[in-house]
């Protein structure tokens, strides 16, 4: 099998082992006994072949420990360049512990001497090399999901992988801090929604895009202000949220964290950064305002509630004056609209903002309520170039036809009442099973993944 791409997708019931071509099926209830047999055998039978891709999830059963390290060591040895191995089968994510009282599995010795990978993905594992370890001379993509590593031994395979251009730390508990330092480094995926660390510094010169999913570990102006970007000066794209996490907690200093980012083409941010800079910019006042967001193209804002204000917050004090592309998803699930924050003050529009190069507007989830009519008001308003704007309504529960095509009619009849800037812009009213897959954000793949949203 020179070459060759070795997979083993495991189910739960032990039902079906795939590897390359081969498909080996076995009866319903099997053990893993029988699962470690037959890829033994199998392994044994190819003894001499070279393994390209080596792709297996299993559990981590203390009895079959030494036949794991054996598969390991198999593709090790015959030059495995895309290694996957997952551990997760039988670990509860709520207890965050196995449900049958294993342990992770520790990676063996072999790994860490391979010098032909270029992809390796780690889930459910302990990451301890032996003295020695100098890293991987050839890696490209690193990708670490629930794996136990040290903050020392996870800076040194990263500063020693010279070829390393896409990193994945997910959940990685046991991190308190995180110091990235890659001169070849170009997309960092950092997941950290309930972790222990608080601090993170980044030098990577040639990083490109940076995703962040967790409560704000990014200090502020005032009272911790470490510049955590030593070096991001070739960053194009960002997406930041801590949807679900900390949206309530306006002290966290995002603003400080969009100035940071503020030479970025592309930008997804969540309700967390618009309460806060509206919330500091209407009534606290804050060194980094405005934030002008020069160089943005695309821009996407998360929102987990109906309270719209804080968009014209943050058009008033990040001005976007390129934006071309607006994405805002909204809530997916009915809910009653909020007033806003601090009595009933109420966010105004600001009235000085144009989008003089905006195209595109795409608003999913819209349901056609007075703030989401407010709010397409003010950009219809302002945007002078518009050329569409597409608006997706909810996934409905009634299946009634002539239902929701009443209530598309009474929505695109509302909507011809606004004045529009642009007389070309067309309007697209549509369902969601009818989303047009062609226009979709940068960042769609995140949406699932990190923020409870479906994808837009």
């Amino acid at each position: 099998m020179e070459g060759s791409d070795l997979s083993v997708p495991i189910l739960n019931s032990f039902a079906s082992l795939s590897i390359s071509n081969v498909n080996i099926d076995f009866a319903e209830g099997n053990s893993a006994g029988d699962f470690t047999a037959s890829l033994n055998q199998y392994l044994q039978s190819h003894g001499s072949n070279k393994i390209t891709k080596f792709r297996i999830s299993f559990a981590p059963l203390d009895a079959f420990a030494p036949d794991i390290e054996n598969w390991i060591h198999s593709a090790v040895s015959r030059g495995v360049e895309d290694l996957f191995l997952d551990f997760s089968m039988g670990f509860d994510h709520n207890s965050e512990q196995y449900r049958t009282g294993m342990k992770p599995f520790k990676l063996p010795n072999s790994l860490f001497g391979c010098r032909t990978l270029i992809c390796l993905t780690l889930s459910h594992s302990v990451f301890s090399p032996p003295a020695g370890f100098t890293g991987f001379e050839n890696l490209k993509s690193l990708s670490l999901s629930y794996v136990n590593i040290s903050e020392d031994m996870l800076q040194w395979t990263i500063s020693s992988s010279p070829l390393l251009e896409n990193l994945v730390i997910k959940n990685c508990g046991n991190l308190e801090t995180l110091n990235v330092s890659s001169y070849s480094l170009q997309k960092l995926v950092l997941v950290a929604p309930y972790s222990n660390l608080y601090d993170i510094e980044i030098t990577a010169p040639k990083l490109q895009s940076f995703i962040y999913y967790g409560e704000h570990i990014f200090g502020d102006a005032v009272f911790h202000p470490k510049n955590h970007f030593l070096d991001i000066s070739s960053l194009t794209d960002a997406f930041i949220s801590s949807m679900g996490l900390e949206f309530t907690e306006p002290e966290h200093d995002y603003i400080k964290l969009l100035s940071d980012l503020k030479q970025v083409k592309i930008l997804t941010v969540c309700t967390a950064t618009l309460l806060n800079v509206t919330t500091y910019g209407d009534h606290f006042g804050h060194e980094n305002l405005p934030v002008v967001l020069g160089n943005l193209k695309e821009l996407q804002l998360l929102v987990d509630n109906l309270n719209l204000s804080y968009i014209y917050g943050f058009f008033r004090y990040c001005p976007v004056p390129l934006l071309e592309r607006l994405f805002i998803i909204l809530p997916a699930t009915f809910q009653v609209e909020e007033p806003a924050s601090y009595g009933s003050t109420k966010v105004e529009e600001p009235s000085t903002v144009v989008f003089e190069h905006l195209q595109v507007i795409k608003v999913v989830n819209f349901e056609g309520c007075a703030s989401e009519m407010r709010l397409l008001g003010f950009l219809l308003e302002r945007a002078p170039v518009l050329e569409s704007l597409v608006l997706v309504l909810p996934p409905r529960c009634r299946e009634d036809k002539s239902e929701l095509a009443i209530e598309q009619n009474n929505l695109y009849v509302q909507i011809s009442l606004l004045s529009k800037a642009s007389p070309a812009a067309n309007v697209l009213l549509i369902h969601s099973t009818d989303d047009d897959e062609s226009l979709k954000p940068t960042h769609t793949e995140y949406f699932s993944e990190f923020t409870g949203f479906p994808n837009a």
